[in-house]
């Protein structure tokens, strides 16, 4: 990786420490909603930085599916309003299901990722059905919506398994991550409103966007 990608990780990786904090302090402000942007906005530049370098499909495609990452990370910003959570949901939904498109255009699929997408997500059902968490009424939207992002990771998981690349793990485990950071964001919006449930969704959502990210920089 070039100096220019170190330096756009360095940045993430202190914003990030200070987005943990504010998280752990507990306090929503004007400035925890910049510093989350400033995170958006560095993840992006990355993806920028590598089609300046190399201009192909996969990179355009990847940066349109983090763009809409993004956008779901603004309309969450707003979350207390219902129409604007749905809004990030769907945002969050199309970029999951164009990851799923990039990630078996280059690494292909494994069919035993379904297997492994079939018992987490029955696993979700069945703790809802137990009422350990429930997505109250937007338990049909979410649901529908972890599909796509279930999978995603799913089959980001498997693939990173039988990787030969690093590439390929990198864009795995951030696929898989995403999708553990968003049952945990259900968690916290809906049953468990700890800081650590917060801050661990948080953690993993922008450790997996950056490493799809730096996926294609290398």
């Amino acid at each position: 990786m070039s100096k220019s990608i170190w330096a756009f990780i360095s940045i993430y990786c202190l914003l990030l420490v200070i987005y943990m904090v504010t998280k752990v302090v507990g306090r929503k402000s004007a400035f925890r909603a910049v510093n989350k942007m400033m995170l958006v906005i560095v993840y992006l530049a990355v993806v920028i930085y590598t089609i300046f370098k190399k201009a192909d499909v996969y990179n355009i495609l990847v940066l349109v599916a983090l763009i809409f990452a993004g956008a779901g990370d603004a309309f969450l910003l707003c979350g207390s309003n219902r129409n604007m959570f749905h809004a990030g949901v769907v945002s969050f939904g199309i970029s999951n299901f164009m990851l799923i498109v990039i990630s078996l255009a280059m690494y292909g699929w494994q069919w035993w990722s379904i297997v492994i997408f079939g018992v987490l997500y029955c696993i979700n059902v069945l703790l809802q059905y137990k009422e350990v968490y429930t997505y109250g009424k937007s338990k049909w939207f979410l649901n529908i919506y972890l599909i796509f992002v279930g999978y995603s990771g799913c089959l980001g998981l498997a693939n990173a398994i039988v990787a030969t690349t690093l590439p390929a793990i990198l864009y795995g485990v951030g696929a898989f991550m995403f999708f553990v950071s968003d049952i945990l964001l259900g968690m916290y919006y809906f049953k468990f409103r700890k800081s650590y449930v917060d801050v661990l969704n948080s953690l993993l959502y922008f450790g997996g966007i950056i490493l799809i990210a730096i996926s294609f920089t290398i």
